[in-house]
This record gives structure tokens, C-alpha cells and sequence, in this order.
């Protein structure tokens, strides 16, 4: 009823001004395929019941980069801010959220044609004795509208939407590096700028054991890698596909054998993977991924006899698995 009860004063004012097209006046940043300008100017002009609007307007359009699923709105006439709106976070089907994002813009281009009506209403006009006469003597203006208490910069909503911090936990499997699965942990932060990021993580496996020769050994491997990563936006999640290094130190101890057994060798990997985010509520995520590791450095496990010469040797896996599953935390 809002929207009814408007239209009678929007039309009078778009009477008085030029106009354009509501795609032209709509400026959309990137960072949300749900939001682009065709669509999103289709639903404005659906609750506006009209394509066009004053040619004095203009609307700018912030999605929040990923993992964020917010969005600043700001509405302009002739240069100067008139009304800005911040959606935290927005529903994840793409026509809800134009559909939220097209009825906030309308009701803040409602608004502006009342008080552009209400100007002209208040600027002296030219009119015959008789008009006057019938007219009665000229309505007082309109009140303004209270002027909103919440009026962020856009420009510095847009600067927190675009980068973001967060640190996530991951339970890890590893297979082939190890030579049998390893179970495992891992520690990351991640920075995100727009549509990439930059993530360190740390990682350790539980001791497994593999026979070498007559015996069989415990081995573990521990490390670090940094990975860039390219993201994507979908209604139920953010996809990612990343590549980079990892470096580390397999740990192995005999067992069984005549001579003791301990070694730690270093190494260094390429590594790939994909995966999916999953935002659950507010600032907490769940994250999953596959990858795969190619060890760039050639492992090899001897056992020596009393004399000191090899008896047997295990050459381990230079490529090999990992899946991680864990929660992430937004930090900022």
C-alpha cells in the first residue's frame, strides 16, 4: 500500500523533470553475479511501475566480495547523497536478493520525488486572479522527512566488502605422500581481496606405520604451504580453485630392526586443489577441499646392517591426496 499511495506524487514530480532510463542511472560494482544491472533494473522498475526515473538520480550498487553476502546501496541527485542503505547480508536465491536490493532503491526514488514535489509545491508560481481565487491560498510544504541517523560512506562500506580476513581448523586426510593414509590437521589464515586470496596453512600427520623390508617403520609428515586462490559466488556457496607450494619434514622411526632407525627428510611440493565454502550463520563458515601434491624432491627410506651398509630401502610416493573438511571463522 506504500508503493499505491505514492505513485500519484512520483508521476506529478517526473512530470517536472527530465528523465532517463532506470539501467542508465544504475551503476552495479562487481562482486555479486546476482546482482547485475538488467535484472536488478527490471525489479526497480516493477515496484516503481516504470522504467524510467528522474534524470537528476543516480543509484550505485556495492555487493560485498565473498565470502560476504551483503550489499551498500546509495541513491544520489545531482551529485550529492540523498540516501544510503546497508544490507549485512542479503538471502542467498538471486531473485530474492534483487528482489530486496530493487524495492529499497524504490523506496528511496519514492521518497525523492515527494520531496522534489513538495520544492515545487513551495516555489512561487504564476497564476490569473481567478485561479487564485478558486485555488484558495497555496498549502504549506510538506515537512521534510526526518533525515536518517545511519548513513555510512559507501566508500567505506565497500573497502570492508572487498577484503577480508579469516582463520579456519581443518581435519585432513593424506594419501600417498605417507605411503598408507595419514590422518591429520591443519591451521590456516586466509586474506581475500575481491575475487582472490592469499591462504597459509600449517599442517601435521598422525604417525602411520609401513613395513620396509623384514621391519616396518612409523612415518608422519609435517610442513606449511601458500596457496593463491581464485573465487566464485554461488547461491549456496563460494567455489575456489587454488595453486602453490608446500614445503616440509617426513619423519620416520624404525621398528624391529637390528639397528635403530630415525630420520627426517625435507622436502618440497606444487600443490592444487578446489573446494567449496559453506556460510552458515554470521561470520562462520564450513570449508571443503580435494587437492593434489607433487612432491618436486625424491624420498627414499634405507635400513642399514650392523656394517653399515643398506639391507633394504623403501622409495615413498612423490605424489598424493588430501581432502580437508573444517570450520572457518571470519576475523575481519
Amino acid at each position: 500500500m506504500l508503493l499505491v499511495s505514492l505513485l500519484p506524487a512520483t508521476e506529478r514530480a517526473r512530470a517536472q523533470a527530465p528523465e532517463r532510463s532506470i539501467a542508465e542511472a544504475l551503476t552495479v560494482s562487481s562482486g555479486d553475479a546476482c546482482l547485475l544491472t538488467e535484472p536488478l533494473s527490471e525489479h526497480i522498475a516493477t515496484w516503481l511501475h516504470s522504467t524510467a526515473i528522474d534524470a537528476r538520480l543516480a543509484i550505485t550498487v556495492l555487493p560485498d566480495a565473498a565470502p560476504r553476502r551483503g550489499a551498500s546501496v546509495a541513491v544520489r541527485r545531482d551529485a550529492a547523497v540523498i540516501g544510503v542503505r546497508r544490507f549485512d547480508r542479503l538471502p542467498a536465491d538471486c531473485s530474492d536478493r534483487r528482489a530486496a536490493i530493487g524495492l529499497a532503491i524504490a523506496l528511496a526514488i519514492d521518497a525523492t520525488a515527494l520531496d522534489t514535489l513538495s520544492a515545487d509545491r513551495a516555489s512561487p508560481t504564476t497564476a490569473t486572479d481567478s485561479e487564485t481565487t478558486r485555488a484558495g491560498p497555496a498549502p504549506a510544504p510538506a515537512a521534510p522527512a526526518p533525515a536518517t541517523t545511519r548513513r555510512p560512506t559507501t566508500e567505506g562500506a565497500h573497502d570492508r566488502a572487498l577484503f577480508h580476513l579469516a582463520a579456519g581448523a581443518d581435519a585432513m586426510l593424506v594419501i600417498g605422500l605417507a605411503i598408507d593414509p595419514a590422518a591429520g590437521g591443519a591451521f590456516a589464515f586466509e586474506g581475500a581481496l575481491a575475487n582472490g586470496a592469499l591462504r597459509l596453512s600449517a599442517f601435521a600427520t598422525v604417525p602411520v606405520e609401513a613395513p620396509i623390508g623384514n621391519g616396518a617403520a612409523t612415518i608422519s609428515i609435517a610442513g606449511a604451504s601458500l596457496v593463491a586462490c581464485a573465487r566464485g559466488e554461488l547461491p549456496f556457496g563460494d567455489p575456489f580453485g587454488c595453486l602453490g607450494a608446500s614445503a616440509g619434514v617426513l619423519s620416520a622411526e624404525g621398528l624391529d630392526f637390528p639397528q635403530p632407525l630415525a630420520t627426517e627428510l625435507p622436502w618440497l611440493a606444487l600443490d592444487a586443489s578446489i573446494g567449496l565454502r559453506v556460510h552458515l550463520v554470521g561470520a562462520l563458515a564450513i570449508r571443503v577441499a580435494v587437492g593434489g601434491t607433487l612432491r618436486l624432491t625424491s624420498l627414499r627410506l634405507d635400513v642399514l646392517g650392523s656394517d653399515g651398509a643398506p639391507i633394504d630401502s623403501r622409495t615413498l610416493p612423490r605424489a598424493g591426496l588430501t581432502a580437508t573438511v573444517g570450520p572457518e571463522l571470519i576475523l575481519w
